[in-house]
């Protein structure tokens, strides 16, 4: 376990994060997100976050941070492994 600012982060939440900061900064999170016809709201709703917050890491006015942007990460790789599946 890793101790950054205080609260206990484990490697793989670590890399989880900078492949949510990845799917952010690329677009990709929100391609994912239209291919799977999803708005703004149902993928905040479904991973607890405002849609401010999943609009503003989609378009890159601030990076995925804490639980919340992990969240968001796993249910875009989520949707992204059931679009690569025939």
């Amino acid at each position: 376990m890793l101790i950054v600012t205080g609260a206990m982060t484990s490697t793989p939440d670590l890399s989880e994060l900078a492949r949510a900061r990845e799917l952010a900064a690329t677009g990709t999170g929100r391609l994912i997100r239209e291919w799977a016809q999803l708005s703004i709201r149902e993928v905040a709703a479904s991973i607890n976050a405002a849609p401010s917050a999943v609009f503003r890491w989609e378009t890159g006015q601030r990076v995925p941070r804490s639980d919340k942007g992990l969240r968001w990460a796993r249910a875009m790789w989520e949707l992204h492994e059931k679009r690569r599946k025939p």
